[in-house]
């Protein structure tokens, strides 16, 4: 038992030095984009190691003669803090460094061994990877830091606040006018017995939680775009505007494509890229409102998105063979800062609107086929947007108000529909060659995806 218990330590100490010495190792490797000094740095793989040990140690001391203070553990951890404390100081009236961040990572060190004498192997684990990953990223966040403006971090607090502060606020129940208008004053007001003003179609945290995660998956691109710079290449750019507007990405296309008429199948290419991407939102939306809907979906969008990815690897590989203008697009100056409160407004006031006239053709349904009526909703809100079309068919198929199969032709249709848009946009606004490219195109995807619905 006392051999068992022997190994047991000497392992425990063993892994305590050795996440030490991988904090400590990222203060030892030069940085590319500096000239490398070790004055001013505090530390490195000794000295981390025996940061991580010497909290070990002290945490085993304590436990092995029973002391409940911790006075070990908590001794242990002040020598450490004045070490660091002098090193700063030290640093700072030598003008070598004023970062903290490595005598902070040295703190946070010495609890590793704390945690590894506890037995917490896997937490210490994490621990000492994604501290060794933050101080790493010095480089990269300081880059990133020249590249946000004072503007974009407003933004970033604005939609801080409609994620964090708001949306926890928003009653999760669904509404209507009647009920409304009900806490003005107004239930003596007989319009309102109607079965339309009667009609809960609204429900302010399902309807703004939407709006989170769709600014979330914009903001995601747009962090990225701000890192990779205007310079990112089209294939790059045409990606990350498809997480925002594969609309705004179609009209960048077009537009260069007719400055710079050599560079066309790139261009096709980029448009067919931020159109899968799209895609890959309305599946997303699917999987987060009512992941029932995949079973039926999933032919007819694979056909589609099939026929997407095909084309778009011929015109890559056609863009490579082709004399081209060396000229980027510069699509992240063609898609604002998603975290604008105005244009969330406006979106959910439109997702508001897809739910009413949703709304009145279930309360109508038995006065005309319901299918017709959701179809043609489906090609109306396709010619501006897919998300929330697709957002109010999952959740109305989720509750049983809309047919599975309605709700999937619907989404599907008003995917056919807004590729139809992009592509007379790119028919009207760009060079002849690329429009007819991206039409043709357009228009074969949706071959697939009516050939795919018959399987459905």
């Amino acid at each position: 038992m006392d051999t068992i218990f022997t190994h047991t330590l000497f392992y425990s100490f063993c892994m305590a030095a050795l996440l030490g010495a991988l904090v400590g190792m990222e203060k030892e490797i030069p940085r590319k984009s500096l000239v490398w000094s070790t004055r001013g740095v505090f530390g490195g793989m000794r000295g981390y190691a025996l940061i991580s040990l010497l909290g070990a140690v002290c945490l085993w001391l304590d436990e092995i003669l029973g002391i409940r203070n911790f006075i070990f553990t908590i001794s242990g951890f002040l020598i450490v803090a004045i070490f660091v404390a002098i090193s700063y100081i030290h640093g700072v009236f030598q003008k070598w460094a004023m970062s903290f961040a490595s005598e902070y990572g040295a703190l946070i060190t010495y609890f590793i061994g704390v945690f590894v004498m506890l037995g917490s192997m896997e937490f210490a684990i994490i621990f000492a990877v994604l501290l060794t990953l933050l101080l790493s990223l010095k480089d990269y966040i300081s880059s990133f830091k020249t590249k946000v403006s004072r503007d974009e971090l407003i933004d970033t607090l604005k939609f801080a606040v409609i994620a964090f502060v708001i949306l926890p606020l928003l009653p999760d129940d669904r509404y209507s006018f009647a009920m409304i208008a009900s806490t003005f004053g107004g239930t003596e007001i007989s319009v309102w017995d109607n079965a339309i003003w009667q009609l809960q179609f609204l429900n302010p945290h399902g309807i703004w939680f939407f709006v989170v995660a769709m600014s979330a998956i914009g903001y995601i691109g747009y962090i990225f775009t701000k890192i990779l710079g205007k310079k990112s290449g089209v294939i790059i750019s045409s990606v990350l505007g498809g997480l925002v507007s594969s609309t705004a990405v179609t009209a960048a296309m077009a537009e260069k494509s007719r400055r710079y008429t050599l560079n066309n199948s790139l261009y096709v290419l980029g448009t067919l890229i931020a159109s899968c991407i799209m895609f890959l939102r309305v599946i997303f939306i699917i999987i987060l409102f009512n992941v029932a809907l995949l079973t039926d979906i999933a032919v007819p969008s694979l056909m589609m998105f099939g026929v997407l990815v095909g084309v778009a690897i011929y015109f890559y590989l056609k863009s490579k063979w082709e004399k081209s203008v060396s000229e980027e697009v510069d699509v992240e100056n063609k898609v604002e800062s998603p975290f604008q409160i105005s244009p969330a407004l406006k979106f959910a006031g439109f997702i508001i609107l897809i739910k009413f006239i949703a709304g009145i053709g279930i309360v109508y349904k038995d006065v005309w086929w319901e299918g017709l009526f959701y179809y043609a909703l489906g090609i109306i809100s396709g010619l501006a947007d897919v998300d929330a079309i697709t957002q109010t068919m999952a959740v109305e198929a989720g509750v049983g108000n809309v047919m599975s199969t309605v709700a999937v032709y619907t989404v599907l249709i008003a995917v056919m529909s807004n590729n139809f848009v992009k592509g007379t946009m790119a028919w009207k606004f760009g060079d002849r060659g690329y429009g007819k490219k991206v039409m043709t195109w357009f228009m074969l995807t949706m071959v697939a995806g009516i050939v795919g619905i018959l399987f459905v």
